[in-house]
């Protein structure tokens, strides 16, 4: 990342894997892999926010928490979300807000990553 310049052009490759699709004896292909992201919940997947996401009761998708995502745009561009919480000022979004906002800024694939109240952004 350190050589990298404003409006250098990477590469990203995307590619959503079911765990019980990815976890088999005869499944080795992770090894030629050249980073792996491991993340939960996926919040959208080819344009549409998974139905899976609204059927969850736990505390941690239905109430409001400092979150952070990536995501990709149509056009190949990538989308990183920071949402602060916790405050009077901003209280953070449940797990179906985060996707719909992602939905809203025009992603086609969505991520969860890491929240909680450390949750911060450095480029």
């Amino acid at each position: 990342i350190a050589s990298l310049h404003v409006n250098d052009m990477v590469s990203i490759n995307i590619i959503h894997i079911h765990q019980q699709d990815f976890v088999s004896k005869d499944n080795d292909d992770w090894v030629l892999k050249d980073n792996i992201l491991a993340s939960t919940p996926l919040l959208m997947h080819n344009n549409h926010i998974m139905p899976d996401l609204c059927t969850f009761t736990s505390e941690f998708y239905t109430h409001r928490h400092p979150r952070s995502a990536v995501g990709f745009l149509k056009n190949g561009k990538w989308v990183f979300v920071v949402v602060d919480g916790r405050q009077k000022h901003s209280t953070g979004f449940t797990m179906m807000e985060l996707a719909r906002f992602m939905e809203k800024l025009g992603c086609k694939g969505a991520l969860n990553l890491d929240g909680g109240g450390s949750s911060a952004m450095v480029i």
